[in-house]
């Protein structure tokens, strides 16, 4: 299963968590927590994009213990070299 993560984040686009559990049949905990593993090990990187939706700061800022913003605006996935290397073995 971790290869065909790699496979599908190798084939870019935008590829959310939803969509990559839609395409393994699996829950989508079960992505995260393969996700993480990915990232863990190095094939994955996590990148955040844009400003923080932020409840409690129009600027967009972040508050370190607020729960309404700790949602980044959008996060994505990409292959690290590590990670390109794998899939290209696959």
């Amino acid at each position: 299963m971790f290869k065909k993560i790699l496979l599908i984040v190798g084939q870019g686009g935008i590829v959310t968590f939803d969509s990559i559990s839609a395409r393994m049949g699996v829950p989508v905990r079960l992505t995260h927590m393969m996700v993480e593993e990915l990232v863990r090990k190095g094939f994955l990187r996590e990148k955040i994009l844009g400003r923080y939706e932020s409840a409690c700061s129009p600027q967009g800022g972040h508050c370190s213990n607020c729960s309404a913003c700790a949602t980044p605006a959008l996060r994505i996935l990409e292959l690290t070299e590590k990670g390109k290397r794998e899939r290209g073995r696959i």
